[in-house]
C-alpha cells in the first residue's frame, strides 16, 4: 500500500517489487484510497508509504479496518489505530488518550535507555 507520494517518491519500492518477482511472488503497487479496489481479490496487503494519511486520519483507520476484513493486513489495523495516536498528529490536536502518557514514552524512546512506563 502507497500513496500518489508514494508512488512517486518511495525509492525503495521498485526495488522491492523487484525482488518480490524475482522471488516468484506476484505484487503492485496500489494508493490505499484508490477507487475502487478489490481488496478481496489480494491474498496480503502491507502498508508501506502511505504518506498523506495525515490529513485524512479518520478516512486512513476507517479504510485500514475495512482493508483487513476483506484480506489479510500485514499491519493489523488495531496497531495501525494505536500508532497513528502514539506518533501521529492527533497527539498535538488533543484527539489521543493519555497524550501526557504518549509524550512521555515518545520521550523516553527518544533518549534510549531510558525506561518507558
Amino acid at each position: 500500500m502507497t500513496s500518489g507520494t508514494g508512488l512517486d517518491e518511495d525509492t525503495d519500492l521498485p526495488l522491492l517489487l523487484e525482488a518480490l518477482g524475482a522471488a516468484g511472488l506476484s505484487a503492485e503497487p496500489v494508493t490505499w484510497d484508490a477507487d475502487p479496489v478489490q481488496w478481496g481479490g489480494f491474498d496480503l496487503a502491507v502498508i508501506r508509504s502511505t504518506w498523506d494519511y495525515i490529513g485524512r486520519l479518520d478516512e486512513f483507520l476507517a479504510w485500514a479496518e475495512a482493508t483487513a476484513r476483506a484480506t489479510r493486513l500485514w499491519n493489523p489495523a488495531p496497531v495501525v489505530r494505536w500508532n497513528s495516536y502514539l506518533i501521529g498528529p492527533s497527539l498535538f490536536l488533543g484527539r489521543a488518550p493519555h497524550a501526557a502518557d504518549r509524550l512521555a514514552l515518545t520521550v523516553a524512546a527518544a533518549g534510549r535507555g531510558a525506561t518507558a512506563r
